[in-house]
C-alpha cells in the first residue's frame, strides 16, 4: 500500500510541482522543504528530511523512517522596480503575484536493507521572469543641426522566462553511527523564452516620417540534462558536518534545441533601406550549469542549535548558448547585419561563493522556532562579457539577500507542519539601464547609449507551508533530538 501511495505521489506530483520566482542569474534564489527554505537552506550538515535528496543525500542514510512530503509558496509577492532604468526618468517595474507549489518528495525505508535509504522528488529548481513594457514620446534635434526639434515615439519590450524543473532518485547509506554517503540524480529540463525589441520613429514638423529604426532579438530553447549530487555527512553528540560535489549537466541530446530570430529595419536620412531578417527553426543550444562544491556544519548553542552553510560555484567563460547554423533563413536586402556579432547568444558566469547561517530553537515539545539569512550573489560575468556588445538574454546585474522566520510544529502522530515567510530584497545604485528611450542617437540607429545610473530595487515575501506525513514512529537521530527540553526553558526555576 505505500509503495502505491509514493508511486501515485509521484506521479501527481510530476504535474503539480512549481516554485517561487527566482532571480535570472542567481544560483540560490529557491530553496527546498519548508523546513530547510525556513532556516535559508543552510542544512548541508542538518538535513533530515525529504528535501536531503538536494541538499546532501549523504544525510539519507541517517533518517529512520518513510515518509512523504510536500512543501508549498502558498502566496509570493515580488517588485522589481528599476529607476532610470529605461531612460533618464523612465522607470521600469514589474510586480508578480503567484499561489504555486514548490517541492514534492518522498523517504522509502525497506525492513530487509535497513540502512539503505531511498528517496525521490520533483521540484522546479529555476523559475524567474522578467517582463518591461515602455513607451516614451519627446522632441529632439536629431537631423537638420538647425536647432529645430522633431518629434519621436520610442517603444520597448522586454521579456525573459526561464523555468527549469528536476525530478531525481537517491539513496543514502549508513556507514556507521556517525558517518553516512549518498547520491542523487537528477534530470533537468530547462525551458528558456527570451524577446527584446526597440523601436524609434522620428517625425518631422510637417507630419512626415523622417526616420525609423526597429531592433529585435526573439529565443526559445529547451534542454535535457542529467546531473550528479554525491554527499558525505558525520554526526556526533556535539556536531554535524556535511558536504556535497554537485556536476554540470551532462547532455542527454533530447530536447536540446532552439528557435532563434533578429530583426533589424532601418530607415534613416542619407542612406537606403535597410531589411535584415534571419530565422532559425532549430538549432542546436545547450546552457552550462556551474559544478557546486558546498559544505556545512551544525552544532549546539545556548540550548539550541545554529547551522552554517557555504557554497562554490564554479564559472564558465564567454561561450554561446546558441547560434544561426547554415539552416538559418535570410530574408534581407543586404545580406549583412549591422551588428553581426549578435548572431550568437552569449553567456558567461564568475566564481560565486554563497553563504547561509540558520538558528533553530525547540520551544516546547511539539513547537520548534526556525530562522536564517543568506546571501545569493550573481553570478553573471560582466567584466568578460559587454551585454551592451552581444546577445545576452538575461540582465540582472544585483545580488540579493534573504531572511527567514517560521515555526515547525509537530501532531500527536510526530507529522510535521511547518509554516513562516521569507523576505528576499537588494537596493542597488549605479546599474546599467536596460534601454535608453530618452536619449536617441542619430550616429547610433536611434539607439540611446545604455549609462550606469539605474538604481535597482527588489523586494519580496513568501509564505511557506509545509507537510511531511510519517510512515510509524520517528526516531531522532540529530543534534537536535539529543537536547533536554527542560533545558531549552531558561524561566524554569527547577532547571539546575
Amino acid at each position: 500500500m505505500i509503495r502505491k501511495f509514493h508511486i501515485y505521489l509521484l506521479l501527481v506530483s510530476i504535474v503539480i510541482s512549481s516554485s517561487l520566482f527566482a532571480q535570472q542569474d542567481n544560483l540560490w534564489s529557491t530553496e527546498f522543504g519548508s523546513r530547510s527554505a525556513l532556516v535559508a537552506g543552510s542544512v548541508t550538515a542538518s538535513v533530515r528530511d525529504n528535501s536531503a535528496i538536494y541538499y546532501n543525500p549523504g544525510a539519507l542514510g541517517f533518517i529512520k523512517n518513510s515518509n512523504i512530503g510536500l512543501s508549498a509558496n502558498i502566496a509570493t509577492l515580488q517588485n522589481t522596480y528599476l529607476k532610470n532604468g529605461g531612460g533618464d526618468g523612465i522607470n521600469l517595474y514589474y510586480p508578480h503575484f503567484s499561489i504555486i507549489p514548490q517541492f514534492v518528495s518522498g523517504i522509502l525505508k525497506l525492513e530487509k536493507i535497513p540502512k539503505v535509504t531511498f528517496t525521490y522528488s520533483v521540484f522546479n529548481k529555476h523559475k524567474s521572469k522578467l517582463n518591461f513594457r515602455e513607451i516614451h514620446s519627446g522632441k529632439k534635434d536629431l537631423y537638420g543641426n538647425d536647432g529645430i526639434e522633431e518629434l519621436f515615439n520610442s517603444k520597448y519590450e522586454y521579456l525573459d522566462r526561464i523555468e527549469e524543473t528536476w525530478i531525481g532518485i537517491g539513496a543514502g547509506y549508513l556507514l556507521s553511527k556517525k558517518w553516512a554517503v549518498g547520491a542523487s540524480l537528477f534530470f533537468s529540463y530547462m525551458f528558456h523564452d527570451s524577446y527584446e525589441g526597440i523601436e524609434t520613429n522620428v517625425i518631422g514638423e510637417q507630419g512626415n516620417l523622417m526616420a525609423s529604426t526597429s531592433f529585435t532579438t526573439d529565443m526559445r530553447m529547451t534542454q535535457l540534462a542529467i546531473i550528479l549530487k554525491i554527499g558525505v555527512a558525520y554526526e556526533d553528540e556535539y556536531i554535524s558536518w556535511g558536504a556535497t560535489a554537485t556536476s554540470t549537466g551532462i547532455p542527454t541530446y533530447f530536447f536540446d534545441g532552439s528557435y532563434l530570430s533578429r530583426k533589424e529595419i532601418v530607415y534613416v536620412p542619407g542612406s537606403p533601406l535597410h531589411n535584415f531578417d534571419v530565422t532559425n527553426e532549430w538549432t542546436h543550444a545547450w546552457y552550462k550549469h556551474p559544478w557546486e562544491f558546498d559544505s556545512g556544519v551544525q552544532f549546539a548553542l545556548l540550548n539550541s542549535t545554529l547551522n552554517f552553510r557555504i557554497s562554490y560555484f564554479t564559472g564558465n567563460s564567454p561561450y554561446a548558448i546558441t547560434e544561426f547554423d547554415e539552416d538559418a533563413v535570410i530574408i534581407s536586402n543586404s545580406q549583412n547585419s549591422i551588428y553581426p556579432e549578435w548572431n550568437k547568444v552569449m553567456y558567461a558566469s564568475k566564481p560565486v561563493i554563497n553563504f547561509a547561517i540558520g538558528y533553530e530553537k525547540r520551544i516546547n515539545e511539539k513547537l520548534d522556532l526556525l530562522t536564517g539569512f543568506k546571501v545569493d550573489r550573481n553570478a553573471f560575468d560582466s567584466d568578460n562579457l559587454d551585454r551592451n556588445k552581444y546577445w545576452v538574454p538575461t540582465k540582472s546585474y544585483w545580488n540579493l539577500y534573504n531572511a527567514t522566520v517560521g515555526f515547525d510544529y509537530r501532531t500527536k502522530n510526530s507529522n510535521s507542519l511547518i509554516f513562516g515567510i521569507t523576505y528576499k530584497f537588494t537596493n542597488r545604485k549605479g546599474d546599467d539601464q536596460f534601454v535608453n528611450l530618452t536619449d536617441p542617437d542619430p550616429d547610433n540607429y536611434l539607439q540611446g547609449e545604455i549609462k550606469p545610473i539605474a538604481d535597482t530595487n527588489i523586494s519580496g515575501f513568501s509564505l511557506i507551508v509545509g507537510y511531511t506525513y510519517n510512515f510509524g514512529e520517528v526516531v531522532k537521530k540529530d543534534i537536535r533530538g539529543r537536547i533536554k527540553l527542560n533545558e531549552l526553558n531558561p524561566f524554569d526555576k527547577d532547571n539546575k
